[in-house]
């Protein structure tokens, strides 16, 4: 194996008799990319994210009847397709959704379930989601019109 050598290693640095500029080669720098920190539409994100909480933790999906959470979670294969079929609609757009849930959880505009089940479950289950909503799916609206095999 070998190690990379340190970046003060790979910089080029040119030194005049009062300044010293390094350069650093882009290739061996790593970029975090920014996320937007906007929310286009912080009150319907509110509206949205606690009736997606709400139909998300039922009885009939996940469950999160109760905290700790842990103790009733049925698991992300659980959730039923009414509870996927809010993520088709959140009233921003994707990239917004984690910035309008901090803007929200700061101004303490969200109640307790959806400000502990939303970052939980879009962290947890969203392969899920786009599993059971794939053509052929359980949650595919267009299941039965596509010759697709039983589940």
């Amino acid at each position: 194996l070998v190690a990379a050598a340190p970046l003060a290693a790979r910089a080029q640095t040119a030194t005049s008799t009062t300044t010293t500029v390094t350069t650093v080669n882009p290739s061996t720098v790593l970029f975090r990319p920014t996320v937007p920190d906007s929310c286009c539409c912080l009150d319907d994100f509110v509206v949205w994210a606690e009736a997606f909480a709400t139909a998300c933790a039922a009885d009939d999906s996940t469950n999160v009847s109760g905290l700790p959470i842990e103790d009733n979670w049925n698991g992300c294969g659980s959730l039923s397709c009414s509870c996927a079929g809010y993520l088709d609609a959140p009233p921003v757009s994707n990239d917004e959704i984690m910035s309008c849930y901090r803007r929200a959880v700061a101004g303490s505009l969200l109640a307790e379930l959806p400000r502990l089940f939303v970052p939980m479950f879009i962290r947890s289950c969203n392969t899920t989601v786009l599993a059971v909503k794939a053509d052929c799916g359980r949650c595919d609206p267009l299941r039965g019109t596509r010759g697709c095999d039983e589940l």
